[in-house]
């Protein structure tokens, strides 16, 4: 008996936080195919080869860089959270970093007007006004892409050492910039499982 009620104490715990994790959540339609009941989203930059190490373009700092990026991407994928992929048009992501079927890929055909033209009237339809970020190009196409979605009033959080630029200073300057426009930004070991806003 005494175990019985032990069980049944340990079940209604589980459901409990269930029910809270729930309630906390936003009501919004994201990506069709993961948790459809939430309003944010991974949003990954030009996590292309090329930038990686042995790649034409490495950045610095590009192999912890990659270990970070594809630490986040597996937590998203372990939660069934959604994952949005930008990549430029011709490039090849890196093999640790490429998408999956079930994830969306959104091409990036030139930089002036992406947001407005493709990644915005994509978050507006599914319900997406939360981004947590990280990518290649800290100081250029992560940059551009923050401050156009913070003018389409995007929440966005950045995860600072899951991008890169040419230098450590150029990465410094671009984030110290952004944070003016009054982003969060995390790192990777005290973000956690989509909740970091």
């Amino acid at each position: 008996m005494k175990h019985k009620f032990s069980f049944l104490l340990l079940t209604m715990c589980t459901l409990s936080l269930f029910a809270c994790a729930s309630n906390n959540t936003n009501a919004g339609r994201a990506v069709g195919i993961n948790n459809s009941h939430l309003d944010f989203a991974l949003l990954i930059i030009n996590a292309q080869s090329d930038y990686f190490e042995g790649g034409s373009q490495t950045l610095h700092n590009s192999v912890v860089v990659l270990n970070n990026i594809e630490n986040i991407l597996l937590q998203y994928r372990a939660m069934e959270f959604d994952i949005i992929h930008v990549q430029q048009v011709n490039t090849e992501p890196h093999s640790r970093l490429a998408p999956f079927e079930n994830e969306t890929l959104i091409i990036m055909r030139q930089s002036e007007n992406f947001v407005k033209n493709e990644l915005h009237p994509f978050l507006r339809k599914n319900g997406i006004n939360r981004l947590i970020v990280c990518g290649m190009q800290t100081n250029e196409a992560v940059a551009e892409i923050i401050n156009e979605c913070i003018a389409f009033g995007i929440r966005i959080t950045l995860i600072t050492d899951a991008c890169a630029a040419e230098t450590q200073e150029l990465h410094n300057i671009a984030i110290d910039e952004m944070q003016k426009n009054e982003i969060r930004t995390r790192i990777t070991s005290e973000y956690g499982y989509g909740y970091g806003f």
